[in-house]
């Protein structure tokens, strides 16, 4: 669940626990902020939260215990989306400050970063022309990509998993 004012993660159960043993945990990220993005991979080996604070918090699934492996810090604003696809060995995370970062799996080294649109200065962009994606998603299949939602523009842009531009959908 999301939203606690405490930045408390609560988890009642992970989908392959055995029924007989529900999981009832909870953690506290005290510096990172609250969680704004939750996301936990196909296989249930890690836990993904992305903060207000735009930290991105990687918790390992170990026998159904969480255990913080990771805190990645490459954005500055909040975290608005997490995608994970174990076929790509791939993490994407996504952030108001017009970021998508790409981490490669498990060692969640950054590999590649994609700017949706650039603010120069204050003055340089309205607020109606600065994007961020809203949501992403990395496909593996037919074609490795990430495909951006930006809600503000009612706009898909799709890139290769290299950060080259395909093309774009929308209005």
């Amino acid at each position: 669940r999301l939203g606690f004012w405490d930045n408390r993660i609560e988890i009642n159960s992970i989908p392959s626990a055995p029924k007989e043993e529900p999981i009832i945990s909870n953690f506290y990220l005290l510096y990172s902020g609250p969680i704004s993005s939750m996301q936990m991979s196909e296989d249930e080996h890690f836990l993904l939260c992305g903060t207000k604070l735009g930290y991105v918090v990687c918790f390992t699934v170990n026998n159904y215990i969480l255990e913080i492996k990771y805190n990645l810090n490459s954005h500055s604003d909040e975290i608005t989306s997490i995608s994970i696809n174990n076929n790509l060995n791939m993490v994407a995370t996504a952030s108001m400050d017009g970021y998508i970062m790409l981490y490669v799996l498990p060692s969640f080294a950054l590999v590649r970063s994609i700017l949706i649109s650039q603010k120069m200065s204050e003055t340089d962009i309205s607020e109606d022309e600065f994007l961020y994606a809203n949501n992403i998603f990395l496909s593996s299949s037919p074609l490795p990509c990430l495909v951006a939602f930006i809600s503000s523009k009612k706009l898909f842009k799709i890139f290769t998993i290299n950060g080259g531009y395909i093309g774009e959908i929308g209005e």
